[in-house]
């Protein structure tokens, strides 16, 4: 019997950084006789797919029962790539229990990616029950993908885990058919001097709270128009931080749950794009943006080749770095270099998933 293959994670919407790289693996795996179990917002309709939804409890949108279906009737004997976050980032106790209890039923191979880089500070901070859940987690994993080397490096020096662990980059091609879409014209054919763009979360860990700052300063000095453009992936809010910031300028435009290939075409018209994250284990929007020809600002987390960097808080570094971009053309010289390199990782790593998951 030819064994199964099946990817598990988040699936858009919301669009958060996991989703995407969920739907784009898929989207160029689907042809191999491999399944998704996918969760999220809305389902949708796709070859061997499957959507576990539930609209509301504490393991997001991920239906148990639906899970518990179908563990039984495709996951004997199967290899399971999981980039969900309920069994070591936010260790859920019915979630970590039941797929224990299905993995011994099923005897399928559990493969887990971690693409969470605050999980090793948040470890820390974890009740005794949580890291009890993470450790029954831990025990069961056969083998371990990881999107960064400070992961990497956890997993194998600080927690010791005696499983294999690989590191490969989340960075994938894009699909080919991203260039059917278009762009949101609205937006891109409005009249502003220059154009910037950010990816986040409206909670004070994404930093759009430092970017609206930074460009507010730059249009006070400059007497430039510049328009900022926030787009909410929709994951996760704190709505007395979204409340407390001046989003009502005419200037700030708000986009929610944008799909992927549209989001391409609004980087591609940015004149810059600024990832201010606090916490950041790879990071794909940071080095879509460099493959759209964008110039990318972003702080000293996860991946930072080619890219103009700045510490997390510091409004003032990243207001002059922002200013350089936007007014000096040679400050992104360099950039059909790194877009060659970015886009043969891309492949890279697409080669290596296929590997892991082909075993």
């Amino acid at each position: 019997m030819t064994r199964r293959r099946i990817i598990f994670g988040p699936y858009p919407p919301p669009y958060g950084g996991v989703a995407i790289f969920t739907s784009i693996l898929y989207e160029h795996l689907k042809g191999h006789d491999v399944k998704l179990w996918g969760f999220g917002e809305v389902s949708g309709r796709a070859m061997n797919a499957r959507f576990l939804l539930a609209p509301f409890g504490r393991t997001g949108f991920l239906s148990v029962p639906g899970l518990i279906f179908l563990a039984l009737k495709d996951a004997r004997g199967s290899r399971i790539l999981d980039s969900t976050h309920f069994f070591l980032e936010h260790p859920n106790a019915a979630l970590v229990h039941m797929w224990k209890i299905l993995k011994k039923i099923c005897g399928f191979r559990w493969i887990k990616v971690l693409h969470n880089g605050s999980l090793p500070e948040r470890f820390e901070k974890f009740s005794e029950k949580e890291k009890k859940l993470f450790w029954t987690s831990i025990q069961n994993i056969d083998e371990f993908v990881v999107v960064s080397e400070v992961l990497e490096d956890w997993l194998k020096h600080h927690l010791k885990v005696p499983q294999k662990v690989s590191c490969i980059r989340s960075l994938l091609p894009f699909p080919a058919l991203y260039a059917k879409r278009t762009p949101l014209r609205e937006l891109i054919q409005a009249k502003y001097d220059k154009l910037v763009c950010s990816i986040g979360a409206f909670t004070s860990d994404y930093g759009f709270d430092q970017i609206i700052e930074a460009v507010s300063l730059i249009r006070e000095e400059t007497q430039k128009d510049l328009h900022l453009v926030l787009i909410d992936a929709g994951f996760v809010e704190n709505k007395s931080f979204k409340a407390g910031l001046e989003l009502r300028h005419p200037w700030i435009t708000v986009l929610k749950w944008v799909p992927h290939p549209e989001v391409l075409m609004i980087l591609a018209h940015s004149d810059a794009f600024v990832r201010a994250v606090k916490y950041e284990a790879y990071g794909i929007s940071r080095v879509e943006a460099l493959l759209c020809g964008t110039p990318v600002l972003a702080t000293k987390v996860g991946e930072q080749r080619g890219l103009s960097l700045f510490d997390f808080g510091n409004i003032s570094d990243l207001k002059c770095l922002l200013s350089l971009t936007l007014f000096d053309d040679a400050a992104f010289a360099n950039h059909q270099k790194w877009v060659e390199f970015y886009n043969g990782e891309a492949e890279i790593n697409l080669t290596r998933f296929k590997e892991v998951l082909f075993q």
